[in-house]
């Protein structure tokens, strides 16, 4: 179960990045309409908070004292999964913020 668990975690850091970085491009880059900086920071911590949650998920199967191996490697590579996500989303979050509308 903390197998699926660390799969669950991937997933749901995956679905935070994709969610976040899609409706930044379509606010500030392929539309060419700057929508509300409020809006656009509440998706991008939005996108944080799945990446935490997905890593707080693949935890357990890593710190599992009778795993084996694999169920380690795999509770490991979720969290520097979700490491590597959260670091993307804050980096694009920041992005949307300092390059100009429709610099594209």
């Amino acid at each position: 179960m903390r197998g699926a668990l660390a799969w669950l975690g991937m997933a749901l850091a995956a679905l935070g990045w994709a969610a976040s970085q899609q409706v930044g491009s379509e606010m500030i880059f392929d539309y060419c309409r700057h929508g509300s900086p409020g809006f656009y920071l509440l998706v991008g911590i939005g996108g944080l908070v799945l990446a935490v949650v997905g890593g707080l998920l693949a935890l357990p199967a890593w710190r599992e004292a009778g795993a084996s191996r694999g169920s380690r490697f795999l509770g490991a590579l979720g969290l520097l999964f979700a490491a590597f996500i959260f670091f993307a989303i804050l980096l694009h979050t920041i992005s949307g913020f300092i390059i100009p509308v429709c610099a594209a």
